[in-house]
């Protein structure tokens, strides 16, 4: 999408693909503290505007609509587009009330792994680092295995 974008005039992200991550984050990340307007007694948060965007980089055919609001958000401070992007994406409906999909989500992705005391934790991390550790050991003859010097 940044590819895109910075071609376009005016891109909010400016016209320098190394720096758009940098000019993305200035325009959301005092999101955290202080949500902007978005419209009908709403506001916009980083988690609302990261989470929009996110979702909406999978289609191409939405990065109109994402440059749209973060040139928004850019030049009038207001969130309403990126907003309608996130509800979108979470499944608000047109009456105000939420679908499922974010709890669901989270049950889901909570689910996907599995619950580990702290030791075993420590002791399965252990295990998935070893053929790592073992990688990157070099045998020499006559000598113990150890690390590189």
């Amino acid at each position: 999408m940044v590819a895109s974008c910075v071609k376009l005039a005016g891109c909010p992200l400016g016209t320098d693909p190394s720096q758009a991550g940098a000019a993305f984050q200035q325009l959301v990340r005092p999101l955290i503290d202080k949500p902007v307007p978005a419209g009908k007694n709403r506001t916009l948060n980083f988690n609302q505007a990261t989470g929009g965007i996110t979702a909406g980089l999978y289609m191409a055919s939405e990065w109109p609509k994402i440059i749209t609001g973060i040139r928004r958000l850019a030049k009038e401070r207001r969130g309403d587009k990126l907003l309608a992007i996130y509800d979108t994406f979470a499944g608000r409906t047109a009456d105000g009330k939420w679908r499922n999909y974010l709890d669901a989500n989270f049950a889901i992705n909570c689910n996907d792994e599995q619950a580990r005391t702290p030791e075993q934790e420590t002791n399965h991390r252990h295990e998935r680092r070893q053929p790592l550790r073992q990688r990157h050991l070099r045998q020499v003859p006559d000598r113990p295995r150890g690390p590189h010097p």
